[in-house]
């Protein structure tokens, strides 16, 4: 896990960060022994994780990107108070869309990938 989380950042390769999670899985810790993982690396990230299949896509690349899931667009300027403390600076490209259903009655779900120095 802890390679996932070094690895996954804006402007890398997906099939990279895949390459360096099965070579941790293969080498294992120092405490436990690695193994051949019988399922490749997942690294799912924006619509494709509600796909049956998740595997890495080779051909993409990590970026700055949010998506927002708001239960009513009452709440939007709420969540863009909120949103800009987090981005004062260099926001991710964000898009906002009402749905109904959110999970645990949530009124706000974000998922965003972004980069923190």
């Amino acid at each position: 896990m802890q390679t996932a989380v070094d690895e996954i950042d804006v402007g890398i390769w997906e099939k990279d960060a895949a390459a360096k999670v099965s070579a941790a899985q293969i080498a294992g810790m120092d405490t436990f022994g690695g193994s051949s993982p019988a399922i490749f690396p997942i690294m799912p990230s924006a619509k494709r994780t509600s796909s049956a299949h998740l595997t890495f896509d080779p051909d993409r690349q990590y970026r700055k990107n949010c998506d927002v899931y708001l239960s009513s667009m009452v709440h939007k300027e709420e969540m863009n108070g909120v949103y800009r403390k987090f981005f004062a600076t260099d926001p991710p490209a964000r898009n906002t869309v009402a749905v109904a259903g959110l999970d645990d009655n949530l009124d706000v779900e974000i998922e965003v990938i972004a980069a923190a120095d």
